[in-house]
């Protein structure tokens, strides 16, 4: 995560320098549509699910199917797993 003030992509080197190992799939949001990520993220055997800017020439297809599993923040539940009348944003989920 980066400060509210700075460009997600300057983050991407530092992310990318730890020690974990290289992501299969990076699901990104437009923050970090640059061709020089998605031409790292590719040498390094994953697959880029970025959705473009909108001031993208050319824009990028993404696989939807694999966007649409992004899993949800950890120890959050989304808001039809809460009881009724539970509020989904409190802090313990609800």
């Amino acid at each position: 995560m980066t400060p509210g003030e700075a460009h997600d992509a300057t983050a991407y080197p530092a992310l990318m320098d730890e020690a974990a190992p290289d992501p299969k799939v990076l699901i990104a949001d437009r923050g970090y549509d640059a061709d020089a990520i998605r031409s790292d993220v590719q040498k390094r055997g994953g697959t880029p699910v970025i959705p473009t800017k909108r001031n993208r020439r050319v824009p990028v297809a993404i696989d939807g199917d694999l966007r649409s599993s992004k899993p949800h923040r950890a120890g959050h539940r989304s808001p039809q797993e809460c009881a009724p009348g539970r509020d989904p944003l409190r802090q313990n989920g609800c």
